[in-house]
């Protein structure tokens, strides 16, 4: 089946799950593909993202790529940053996303949110991103690829529900100081780590990625 890229632009905003996939298998046996630029895309996640693939690799190759996605394993990202020889280096990419929850990072303060008080995790936050700043100090000393950040945000509903919005010094606004301490230590990486994204976002990140590329 022939696969017009012009036209598909509007169609993939009718698209399902399942349209990705059919549509990449059909992209996948046109002669055209191999005419597109070589892109290569690393993920490094704490918790299993595979699904976002399809849709971000049709998103490159609208734009011109031929996209080849290469993923770190489970919860290893801080190893893979650490260890010179790890695949995310022999790869060599051009894009390295960085797929982090805050329940895979800081679990106590989205299951045991009661045990402190707003002070004590605000140090707790301030730790762990100092923590992460050196990896990607790390990171941006070892690769010329762009990178972009996930943002934190929570698995579901807050601590203590409804109330959450009624309190100044809330989980959310701790959810927020967290986002916020990110940019403001990451700005300094530039241009290797320019984007926090949420993962619903990631088509729109994308074609901002490929704008200034």
């Amino acid at each position: 089946m022939m696969v017009n890229l012009e036209s598909l632009k509007e169609q993939v905003k009718q698209f399902k799950y399942i349209d990705y996939l059919r549509t990449l298998k059909s992209i996948s046996e046109q002669s055209w593909l191999s005419t597109h630029t070589p892109f290569r895309v690393f993920i490094l996640r704490s918790y299993s993202a595979e699904m976002i693939e399809p849709v971000l690799k049709l998103s490159l190759i609208h734009e011109g790529y031929h996209p080849e996605f290469f993923w770190g394993d489970y919860n290893q990202y801080a190893q893979e940053i650490l260890d010179e020889t790890s695949s995310l280096y022999t790869n060599k990419p051009d894009l390295i996303l960085l797929l982090i929850r805050i329940e895979d990072l800081m679990p106590d303060l989205i299951w045991k949110y009661v045990e402190k008080n707003y002070r004590e995790w605000k140090k707790e936050i301030d730790h762990t991103i100092d923590l992460l700043t050196q990896l990607f100090t790390t990171l941006s000393h070892k690769t010329s690829a762009q990178i972009i950040i996930q943002n934190m945000s929570l698995p579901g509903i807050p601590y203590w529900g409804i109330y959450d919005a009624q309190d100044e010094n809330s989980q959310s606004d701790l959810l927020q100081y967290f986002n916020k301490g990110i940019r403001k230590k990451y700005q300094y990486f530039q241009p290797y780590i320019f984007g926090i994204i949420i993962i619903s976002s990631c088509g729109k990140v994308m074609r901002q990625f490929l704008n200034r590329n």
